[in-house]
């Protein structure tokens, strides 16, 4: 989720999502162009259901996931596309304060 204008920032996949509902885990429903997350590959509609060691059971866990990474190390993210599994790394950025809900981004330099 976006931060608050005024508090700190906070890391983020530039991803917005939902429960993915049966089956458990975070169905993606936007990727921010040049995000971290677009960059990884992952795409709307891709089910995030790990991320490093940690089951995702909905979007909220997602969230937690997320923001107890450390930033700007890759993470292994376990996904079902088109109900496949499959594997790939992304790194978490910062997102500014001001950022959206969508976690549109900036990197600090």
């Amino acid at each position: 989720r976006g931060g608050q204008p005024g508090g700190a920032p906070v890391a983020t996949l530039g991803l917005a999502g939902e429960d993915s509902g049966e089956g458990g885990g975070a169905k993606i429903t936007a990727v921010t162009a040049g995000g971290p997350g677009a960059m990884a590959g992952l795409r709307v509609n891709d089910v995030i259901t790990k991320v490093g060691d940690k089951e995702i059971k909905n979007y909220p866990d997602l969230l937690v996931a997320i923001a107890a990474g450390q930033l700007g190390q890759r993470v292994k993210i376990e996904i079902l596309r088109g109900g496949a599994p499959q594997t790939i790394r992304a790194a978490c950025r910062l997102m500014l304060p001001d950022a959206d809900q969508f976690g549109i981004w900036r990197e600090r330099r």
